[in-house]
């Protein structure tokens, strides 16, 4: 766990710890709003340089996700009036049903690739293939390997990631009904 009181004390190795941990999945959720991927390392980097400079007083520890993420949001609101002439388009971006469903979107993402991660290498290979949507035979031909081999990787993929997913069942499924 993060600790916000060793960051506001200077502790440069906890604030990399976060940095590590939110960056991409905030860049991702920044991605939403803004369709530059420099401009969106901008805008996040931004963020952390004031979370840096200026760390904010949180009560609870759990709270520096959403302070991070509303921050972002905040900050590509205002790239996007500040480069753009139309309000419509801000005011849209600006729903909170918006911002709900691509925090859900992006929170999902970074759990199905964190578990993704925790698979041996050629089980992750076959779910990352299978997951651009390539069937079995094309997998196994890539692969140099049996059907039937991809077809067990695959199995095994299911059985752990299904273990691993299983406590955010309700994250996966609010995501796949947006």
């Amino acid at each position: 766990m993060i600790s916000i009181e060793k960051i506001s004390k200077g502790d440069e190795k906890e604030f990399k710890k976060l940095f590590d941990q939110f960056f991409i999945p905030l860049c991702v959720f920044a991605l939403k709003y803004v369709n530059s991927k420099e401009e969106v390392k901008d805008i996040v980097q931004g963020v952390f340089i004031l979370f840096w400079e200026n760390t904010p007083k949180l009560q609870d520890n759990n709270k520096i996700k959403s302070y991070l993420y509303s921050a972002v949001r905040n900050r590509c609101l205002n790239f996007i009036r500040d480069t753009k002439n139309s309000s419509q388009d801000l005011e849209i971006l600006k729903d909170e049903s918006f911002f709900d469903k691509n925090l859900i979107e992006t929170e999902t993402y970074h759990i199905l690739e964190e578990a993704i991660l925790t698979l041996p290498q050629r089980t992750e290979e076959v779910i990352r293939l299978s997951m651009k949507g390539l069937k079995n035979r094309e997998i196994a031909e890539i692969m140099n390997v049996s059907e039937n081999t991809i077809h067990s990787l695959k199995s095994i993929a299911y059985k752990r990631l299904k273990k691993i997913l299983s406590s955010y069942y309700y994250l996966i499924l609010i995501f796949l009904t947006n």
